[in-house]
Protein backbone atom coordinates (compact mmCIF):
# COMPACT_ATOMS: atom_id res chain seq x y z
CA UNK A 1 0.00 0.00 0.00
CA UNK A 2 2.99 2.77 1.01
CA UNK A 3 4.62 1.59 -2.17
CA UNK A 4 1.54 2.69 -4.01
CA UNK A 5 1.26 6.20 -2.19
CA UNK A 6 4.64 6.92 -3.41
CA UNK A 7 3.28 6.61 -6.79
CA UNK A 8 0.61 8.15 -6.25
CA UNK A 9 2.22 11.48 -4.33
CA UNK A 10 4.49 11.39 -7.55
CA UNK A 11 2.06 11.30 -10.53
CA UNK A 12 0.28 14.26 -8.46
CA UNK A 13 2.96 15.94 -7.69
CA UNK A 14 4.28 15.74 -11.63
CA UNK A 15 0.96 17.39 -12.58
CA UNK A 16 1.14 20.14 -10.29
CA UNK A 17 -1.61 18.60 -7.99
CA UNK A 18 0.50 19.60 -4.69
CA UNK A 19 -1.87 19.25 -1.88
CA UNK A 20 -3.33 15.93 -3.02
CA UNK A 21 0.03 14.58 -3.17
CA UNK A 22 0.73 16.00 -0.11
CA UNK A 23 -1.80 14.34 1.59
CA UNK A 24 -0.32 10.71 0.29
CA UNK A 25 3.17 11.70 1.39
CA UNK A 26 1.67 12.62 5.44
CA UNK A 27 0.28 8.68 4.95
CA UNK A 28 3.42 7.64 4.26
CA UNK A 29 5.47 9.50 6.78
CA UNK A 30 3.22 9.11 9.39
CA UNK A 31 3.85 5.06 9.24
CA UNK A 32 7.57 5.42 8.15
CA UNK A 33 9.13 8.70 8.58
CA UNK A 34 12.41 8.29 7.03
CA UNK A 35 10.58 6.91 3.95
CA UNK A 36 13.27 8.46 1.68
CA UNK A 37 11.31 8.39 -1.59
CA UNK A 38 8.26 10.11 0.59
CA UNK A 39 10.71 12.68 1.92
CA UNK A 40 11.96 13.52 -1.48
CA UNK A 41 8.39 14.27 -2.85
CA UNK A 42 7.99 16.64 -0.24
CA UNK A 43 11.55 18.36 -0.79
CA UNK A 44 10.15 19.13 -4.37
CA UNK A 45 7.31 20.18 -3.84
CA UNK A 46 8.50 22.80 -0.79
CA UNK A 47 11.04 23.82 -3.77
CA UNK A 48 8.25 23.92 -6.42
CA UNK A 49 6.39 26.35 -4.12
CA UNK A 50 9.58 28.63 -3.54
CA UNK A 51 11.03 27.45 -0.01
CA UNK A 52 14.49 26.32 -1.12
CA UNK A 53 15.92 26.13 2.30
CA UNK A 54 13.19 23.98 3.43
CA UNK A 55 13.89 21.54 0.58
CA UNK A 56 17.51 21.53 1.19
CA UNK A 57 16.84 20.60 5.01
CA UNK A 58 14.97 17.77 3.87
CA UNK A 59 17.65 16.57 1.17
CA UNK A 60 20.48 16.74 3.78
CA UNK A 61 17.65 14.84 5.99
CA UNK A 62 17.50 12.09 3.42
CA UNK A 63 21.68 12.01 2.77
CA UNK A 64 21.44 11.12 6.37
CA UNK A 65 19.40 8.25 6.28
CA UNK A 66 20.41 7.18 3.10
CA UNK A 67 23.90 8.27 1.84
CA UNK A 68 23.70 7.10 -1.45
CA UNK A 69 20.05 7.96 -2.74
CA UNK A 70 21.20 9.74 -6.26
CA UNK A 71 18.20 11.38 -6.63
CA UNK A 72 18.03 13.60 -3.43
CA UNK A 73 21.78 14.09 -4.23
CA UNK A 74 21.42 15.49 -7.79
CA UNK A 75 18.55 17.62 -6.70
CA UNK A 76 20.37 19.06 -3.27
CA UNK A 77 22.98 20.21 -6.03
CA UNK A 78 20.54 21.75 -8.20
CA UNK A 79 19.59 23.24 -5.08
CA UNK A 80 22.77 24.59 -3.95
CA UNK A 81 23.23 25.99 -7.52
CA UNK A 82 19.84 28.13 -7.42
CA UNK A 83 20.94 29.25 -4.44
CA UNK A 84 24.30 30.61 -5.46
CA UNK A 85 26.50 28.17 -3.34
CA UNK A 86 28.46 27.00 -5.79
CA UNK A 87 30.87 25.30 -3.47
CA UNK A 88 28.85 23.05 -1.66
CA UNK A 89 27.15 22.37 -5.33
CA UNK A 90 29.97 21.00 -6.12
CA UNK A 91 31.25 19.07 -3.44
CA UNK A 92 27.94 17.15 -3.45
CA UNK A 93 28.68 16.77 -7.32
CA UNK A 94 31.75 15.14 -6.57
CA UNK A 95 30.34 12.95 -4.41
CA UNK A 96 27.23 11.94 -6.38
CA UNK A 97 30.25 10.93 -9.29
CA UNK A 98 32.09 8.92 -7.10
CA UNK A 99 28.50 6.97 -6.31
CA UNK A 100 27.55 6.67 -10.13
CA UNK A 101 30.12 8.36 -12.52
CA UNK A 102 27.79 7.71 -15.07
CA UNK A 103 25.06 9.38 -13.80
CA UNK A 104 22.43 10.98 -16.68
CA UNK A 105 22.09 14.63 -14.67
CA UNK A 106 26.38 14.95 -13.60
CA UNK A 107 27.10 16.48 -17.01
CA UNK A 108 24.26 19.13 -16.56
CA UNK A 109 25.04 20.11 -13.40
CA UNK A 110 28.92 20.60 -13.70
CA UNK A 111 28.20 22.48 -16.92
CA UNK A 112 26.35 25.14 -14.88
CA UNK A 113 29.16 25.21 -12.35
CA UNK A 114 31.60 25.64 -14.76
CA UNK A 115 30.12 28.75 -16.34
CA UNK A 116 29.69 30.18 -13.45
CA UNK A 117 33.24 30.56 -13.10
CA UNK A 118 33.36 31.63 -16.64
CA UNK A 119 34.71 28.37 -18.05
CA UNK A 120 33.04 28.73 -21.25
CA UNK A 121 34.34 26.13 -23.57
CA UNK A 122 34.40 23.39 -20.56
CA UNK A 123 30.71 24.62 -20.03
CA UNK A 124 29.64 24.04 -23.67
CA UNK A 125 31.35 21.09 -24.00
CA UNK A 126 29.85 19.94 -20.27
CA UNK A 127 26.23 21.18 -21.71
CA UNK A 128 26.99 19.41 -25.04
CA UNK A 129 27.39 15.98 -22.74
CA UNK A 130 24.22 16.45 -21.07
CA UNK A 131 22.43 16.66 -24.31
CA UNK A 132 24.31 13.55 -26.02
CA UNK A 133 23.22 11.41 -22.31
CA UNK A 134 19.45 12.67 -22.40
CA UNK A 135 18.62 15.65 -24.65
CA UNK A 136 18.18 17.42 -21.55
CA UNK A 137 16.19 20.01 -22.20
CA UNK A 138 18.10 22.81 -19.73
CA UNK A 139 20.95 22.04 -21.55
CA UNK A 140 19.94 22.76 -24.60
CA UNK A 141 18.52 26.02 -23.29
CA UNK A 142 21.52 27.12 -21.06
CA UNK A 143 23.64 25.97 -23.85
CA UNK A 144 21.84 28.20 -26.53
CA UNK A 145 21.85 31.45 -24.38
CA UNK A 146 25.53 30.73 -23.71
CA UNK A 147 26.61 30.50 -27.17
CA UNK A 148 24.52 33.83 -28.12
CA UNK A 149 26.11 35.74 -25.45
CA UNK A 150 29.99 34.12 -26.44
CA UNK A 151 29.78 33.05 -29.98
CA UNK A 152 26.77 34.73 -31.59
CA UNK A 153 23.35 34.58 -32.74
CA UNK A 154 24.03 31.69 -35.65
CA UNK A 155 24.89 29.03 -32.94
CA UNK A 156 22.32 29.60 -30.40
CA UNK A 157 19.63 29.02 -33.65
CA UNK A 158 21.42 25.95 -34.47
CA UNK A 159 20.90 24.87 -30.68
CA UNK A 160 17.39 26.15 -30.08
CA UNK A 161 16.25 24.37 -33.61
CA UNK A 162 17.96 21.04 -32.55
CA UNK A 163 16.26 21.00 -29.38
CA UNK A 164 12.67 21.69 -31.49
CA UNK A 165 13.62 18.68 -32.97
CA UNK A 166 13.80 16.66 -30.01
CA UNK A 167 11.42 18.80 -27.86
CA UNK A 168 8.62 19.38 -29.90
CA UNK A 169 6.27 21.30 -27.95
CA UNK A 170 9.33 23.19 -26.28
CA UNK A 171 7.65 26.72 -26.49
CA UNK A 172 10.53 28.30 -25.07
CA UNK A 173 12.91 27.44 -28.02
CA UNK A 174 10.19 28.19 -30.53
CA UNK A 175 9.57 31.96 -28.96
CA UNK A 176 13.45 32.60 -28.83
CA UNK A 177 14.11 31.33 -32.23
CA UNK A 178 11.52 33.72 -33.20
CA UNK A 179 13.39 36.41 -31.45
CA UNK A 180 16.74 35.54 -32.51
CA UNK A 181 15.42 35.43 -36.53
CA UNK A 182 13.65 39.16 -36.01
CA UNK A 183 17.38 40.16 -34.65
CA UNK A 184 18.69 38.93 -37.72
CA UNK A 185 16.01 41.00 -40.00
CA UNK A 186 14.13 37.36 -41.01
CA UNK A 187 10.73 38.72 -40.68
CA UNK A 188 9.41 35.23 -42.01
CA UNK A 189 11.54 32.62 -40.01
CA UNK A 190 10.89 34.97 -37.57
CA UNK A 191 6.98 34.83 -37.78
CA UNK A 192 6.93 30.99 -38.35
CA UNK A 193 8.34 30.46 -34.89
CA UNK A 194 6.32 33.03 -33.56
CA UNK A 195 3.34 31.14 -34.69
CA UNK A 196 4.76 27.98 -33.78
CA UNK A 197 4.77 29.04 -30.58
CA UNK A 198 1.08 29.79 -30.20
CA UNK A 199 0.44 26.54 -31.91
CA UNK A 200 2.11 25.00 -28.44
CA UNK A 201 0.33 27.81 -26.17
CA UNK A 202 -2.05 30.03 -27.52
CA UNK A 203 -1.78 31.99 -24.11
CA UNK A 204 1.53 32.74 -24.73
CA UNK A 205 1.30 36.66 -24.10
CA UNK A 206 4.39 37.44 -25.01
CA UNK A 207 4.24 35.73 -28.53
CA UNK A 208 1.12 37.57 -28.81
CA UNK A 209 2.71 40.94 -29.16
CA UNK A 210 5.58 39.72 -31.18
CA UNK A 211 3.03 38.00 -33.70
CA UNK A 212 2.11 41.61 -33.84
CA UNK A 213 5.45 43.83 -34.31
CA UNK A 214 6.26 41.41 -37.01
CA UNK A 215 3.19 41.59 -38.98
CA UNK A 216 3.78 45.48 -39.15
CA UNK A 217 7.03 45.26 -40.25
CA UNK A 218 6.31 42.66 -43.13
CA UNK A 219 3.38 45.18 -44.20
CA UNK A 220 6.00 48.58 -44.68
Amino acid sequence: MLEDYCDYAHALQMIGQYDQSLSYIKKILARQPDNVIALNELAIILRKNGYTTDAIEYYLKILDIQPDFKIALSNLVNRYIDTEEYDKAESYLIRLRTIDSQFPEAPYHAARILEHRSEWENARKAYMVAISISSHLGAYHRLAALLEKRWGIDQAIEIFEACLRHHHADQWSSYQLSILYDRKNNITQSLHYARKTLEINPNFAEAHHLCGLLYLKSSD
